[in-house]
């Protein structure tokens, strides 16, 4: 089909991806229990610190210089921890194995110039690709033979993985996804996948038929008559992967090759490798890692449609087995999970039988943090006290956005002075750019600071949670050429705004999903590191200011995850970047990382070795009360009159450890004739995690009507505070604007959203149409350009789709010029 996916493979601001529950809260007497909240951020600042390494990062645990660690503890270091005195002040949190893996990943590129498809202009290096015979790595019997040089029941038990800390893996599916898991053991047809056995690979290398790689007069594995010299990458800065190669260049000194350091073995850090494995693609073997998020469609990353050049791609080991591609597509277009199932096992084999990496391990988990905040902060008064709201993410650990958003002092729901010190096992970030950033730690970041159309239940993975969402609908169309695919309908919350106050809309949305990817197209730069996730929208239509609809060129099982765990960008901030600066600079400023996550960014000091962040007090979940706002079941905010029911608006408690009290509301409706309606009340309680309705019957006309919520409540969550517009008083206040359109269907265009809120000024109004609540010729107009068209069209217009039968056509024309001359 051409185009493919993978959902997040990123542990970014939400990131609750596994089949294990999670034991939400941890306490410091070491109860945990499954409740979290779902608002904050309730401290005020995160100062990341940067280590060389994990040991560094450990000692400034030990000397109380970080609250929490971002890398599981070595076997060393978690028995100490385990003694007094570290035991009285640092608690251990297991996490079991990791949604990720360790890899040994291996070049099996056979064509003669880089690219897919093989382009002239980028010829393999000389080293890599050896004259008139060609890559030896794309041999299936060496990379065979080097399967059988690995010893995964040892390797777990080095001091340097943890020495017990490590789970053996023999495919490229994390332990934690049971269910997809290929079963290995005792499989006799390929042994090499997971059987060490130097004898065995020494067999297959002197073979003529196999690997036909015998030892030669030089006195080394000869192929062709010329030195097996197999340019090796390995990471030093990871204690781990520094050991397994060192082990793997003795087993293959051992057998007869060349293997010198600084020749063609080379131990480097992460930047290096970067650019000489994954941009270059300059290796044989690469000792390589993967974070992965929960669902097994990360297989497709070994597809040789996810390998290109110029640039980082994900198959930078140019794999390309016709029958792993099948089956891996097989698992991100399966319509059910039975399907996935069948799919995942042989993706699996058939990598395994073919050898396209061998992967190593993944890490038995633990991390830790502080009991008490560590301090050392002028302005931090509640140094000492007791940390309540850690959670802890079955297969990630601690140190992710639930944590971020619950964590607190004790005796404080909310402070404005607390600062939570974390730590990472690294001495840089890479990249703060959140269109190629590819990074663990650069995405652990800029994960903090922008949000996702939904997230995962942290109690009951398997669910989304509604998030820049308020509601979503998955469902299917027929499409003319592709047949039955996906399609999602979304509709976004009103009370979402970036960081620097601007409202974020659907067309914000549709500039990350579309219009991003085409500019940088058009000049020349690769596409997002994330586009994955996004690839596969054919049609994306904005139904009115909050709803949209997308449809696929597939059915899939995974759509709405690919689509709603994406990152929004704000387009009046990232377009001007894409369309006439630079998008590949690694570092934006802090007014170009505006975000509508919880976090803002502050500060990077490389020198100093600090990333500092401050929470984003205007989020939509910064207080513990979720408005939301329904005139009709749909959802939708354009209606006629006879689709519109009573207006109610929810209170959502979203403080789920205990009630809210003096609550209190005021509820404004302008109606069309400019009219205002005022509902107001308070000293209400909401039970904790319940919510309190307030019905309101109105009269419905045609025209434009506007909703604005005011809530305030108690003082137990002080910081930031407005003044409460009832009573005068100071109190924690959410507000939110929601606007209705009644008018008819054949009213589609005429205004913009952005002139109906007040936003003139904004640079690309124009997208983002609103009805006018009249039919004349900008209507018949805008109808008349889509002609013909249908989802995938460049210039399909779903609104103009008056009879919803997926295409634009006379009917379509002909209902709108009846209308014609209407005005509500």
């Amino acid at each position: 089909m051409g185009k493919k996916i993978f959902c997040t493979l990123l542990a970014v601001a939400m990131i609750v991806m596994m089949v294990f529950p999670a034991s939400a809260w941890v306490y410091p007497d070491c109860t945990e229990d499954s409740l979290y909240e779902r608002y904050g951020p309730r401290i005020k600042n995160i100062l990341i610190h940067l280590y060389d390494t994990d040991t560094a990062e450990f000692e400034a645990l030990k000397a109380g210089d970080i609250d929490i660690t971002d890398w599981p503890l070595s076997k060393t270091v978690y028995e100490e921890l385990s003694k007094p005195p570290y035991s009285e002040t640092i608690k251990i949190v297991n996490y079991g194995p990791e949604f990720g893996l360790f890899i040994l990943d291996m070049n099996s590129n056979p064509n003669p110039y880089k690219g897919n498809p093989p382009n002239p202009a980028y010829p393999q290096k000389d080293y890599i690709y050896y004259p008139g015979l060609g890559n030896p790595m794309a041999n299936v019997w060496l990379r065979r033979a080097i399967g059988h040089l690995i010893d995964r029941e040892y390797l777990i038990t080095l001091p340097e993985l943890g020495a017990g800390f490590a789970y053996p893996m023999y495919t490229t599916m994390p332990p934690a996804l049971s269910k997809y898991l290929l079963d290995v053991y005792g499989d006799p047809t390929i042994p090499w996948a997971w059987e060490y056995s130097p004898t065995k690979a020494a067999a297959i290398l002197d073979d003529p038929t196999k690997a036909n790689m015998p030892i030669g007069p030089s006195g080394y594995r000869e192929w062709g008559g010329q030195i097996v010299k197999l340019w090796f990458y390995i990471r030093s800065d990871h204690p781990g992967r520094k050991r397994i190669g060192e082990i793997l260049v003795d087993e293959m000194k051992n057998l007869g090759f060349y293997m010198v350091v600084g020749d063609n073995v080379h131990f480097a850090t992460s930047g290096k490798c970067f650019i000489e494995v994954m941009v270059n693609k300059d290796f044989h073997l690469y000792t390589g890692g993967w974070s992965l998020g929960v669902d097994p469609d990360h297989l497709i990353l070994w597809a040789w449609d996810y390998y290109w050049h110029p640039g980082f791609c994900y198959n930078y080991g140019g794999h390309n087995d016709p029958e792993f591609n099948e089956a891996a597509d097989g698992i991100m277009y399966a319509n059910t999970q039975e399907e996935a199932v069948e799919m995942a096992l042989k993706a699996q084999y058939r990598q395994a039988y073919m050898m396209l990496g061998a992967p190593l391990y993944c890490v038995a988990g633990n991390k830790a943090y502080s009991k008490t905040n560590v301090g050392g902060h002028a302005s931090d008064t509640t140094e000492g006290l007791t940390w309540y709201g850690v959670v802890n993410v079955m297969g990630y650990g601690i140190d992710n956005g639930w944590t971020f958003m619950n964590i607190h002092p004790e005796g404080y729901e909310t402070s404005d002075v607390a600062i939570l010190d974390w730590g990472f096992k690294v001495p840089e970030i890479k990249q703060l750019n959140p269109i190629y950033a590819s990074w663990l730690f650069d995405w652990n970041v800029l994960g903090q600071l922008y949000d996702s159309l939904l997230v995962r239940n942290a109690s009951d993975l398997g669910e989304f949670l509604p998030w820049i969402a308020e509601s979503f609908e998955v469902g299917t169309y027929m499409h003319p050429i592709y047949g039955e695919c996906s399609k999602i309908r979304f509709t976004l919350r009103p009370d979402i705004r970036w960081s620097d106050g601007t409202p974020l809309t659907v067309a914000d949305v549709h500039f990350t999903f579309v219009e991003l990817k085409q500019i940088l197209e058009r000049r020349g730069f690769p596409h997002p590191w994330w586009w994955s996730n996004v690839q596969n929208i054919l049609s994306f239509s904005i139904l009115d200011p909050f709803n949209f609809e997308v449809l696929l060129d597939v059915k899939s099982y995974w759509a709405v995850g690919w689509i709603g765990g994406n990152i929004i960008l704000p387009k009046h901030i990232v377009k001007p970047i894409a369309e006439t600066g630079n998008p590949q600079k690694d570092y934006w400023t802090a007014a170009e990382l505006t975000g509508s996550g919880p976090w803002k960014f502050v500060e990077y000091n490389p020198a100093a070795k600090y990333v500092l962040l401050e929470r984003n007090d205007d989020y939509h979940r910064i207080g513990p009360v979720a408005v939301h706002v329904s005139a009709n079941p749909s959802g939708f905010a354009k209606m006629t009159p006879a689709m519109a029911t009573d207006l109610t608006v929810g209170l959502e408690n979203l403080y789920i450890r205990g009630d809210l009290t003096e609550v209190g509301y005021n509820i404004t409706i302008t109606k069309p004739d400019g009219t205002v309606e005022f509902y107001t009340d308070s000293g209400i309680t909401i039970p904790a995690g319940g919510t309190y309705t307030v019905t309101i019957p109105i009269t419905w006309g045609y025209g434009r009507w506007g909703i604005h919520v005011d809530v305030w409540y108690n003082c137990i969550f002080p910081p930031p505070t407005r003044t409460c517009p009832i009573t005068g008083a100071s109190y924690k206040l959410h507000f939110c604007t929601y606007r209705l359109y009644l008018t008819i269907k054949e009213d589609i265009t005429g205004r913009t959203y952005y002139d109906d809120i007040g936003l003139g000024t904004y640079p690309y109004k124009a997208q983002l149409v609103s009805p006018d609540i009249k039919v004349d010729i900008k209507d018949v107009a805008a109808a008349s350009k889509a002609f013909g068209t249908y989802p995938g069209h460049a210039y399909w217009n779903t609104v103009a789709d008056i009879n919803g039968d997926y295409k634009i056509d006379i009917k379509d024309i002909a209902a709108i010029s009846k209308r014609f001359g209407w005005a509500g």
